[in-house]
């Protein structure tokens, strides 16, 4: 029902310990995956409205300054 693990009665705090650990670093490795996973990108079928000009230069000014954190 939505549990990453369990333990059965009685048990070791040292496995405890282990378990919890393990799930810490699972979610850090999902969080990197993810965060570095998705990129920008609009198909270009899908700019077919009046915003099409708008939008290709927006994704073009996050492509050239993805890396910079102080663009606002």
């Amino acid at each position: 029902m939505g549990a990453d693990d369990y333990i059965k009665k009685p048990f070791n705090a040292q496995i405890l310990k282990t378990k919890i650990n393990n799930c810490f670093e699972k979610r850090d490795k999902l969080k990197k995956y993810y965060s570095n996973e998705f990129i920008v990108s609009i198909p270009e079928e899908d700019l077919k409205d009046e915003n099409e000009e708008f939008l290709y230069e927006l994704q073009r000014i996050i492509e050239e300054n993805i890396i910079d954190s102080d663009l606002i």
